[in-house]
């Protein structure tokens, strides 16, 4: 993992404190448009950002409605901080 990825992930952990929650980092294997960016290896990426829910791409999908704001908050938090730092 490249340097401006732990920084990232670094950056959403702060924020996310700031913001009363935890968020953790985890490796895992799956496919998303995220894997096309950091395949790249210039691109640090994070995904996994969207709100908390189970039961991925079944009928019975969910979300939490009470994380749908913080999950918001962290994103627009992260957004900004990217436009303001080197990555």
């Amino acid at each position: 993992m490249s340097p401006h990825c732990l920084h990232l992930i670094h950056c959403a952990q702060s924020i996310a404190r700031q913001l009363g929650f935890e968020v953790n980092y985890a490796a895992t294997r799956g496919i998303s448009d995220a894997n096309y960016a950091s395949g790249l290896g210039l691109l640090p990426t994070l995904d996994g950002l969207g709100p908390i829910g189970d039961l991925d791409h079944s009928p019975d999908e969910y979300i939490e409605l009470d994380g749908i704001a913080p999950r918001t908050a962290l994103l627009t938090g992260l957004i900004a901080a990217v436009g303001t730092q080197n990555f």
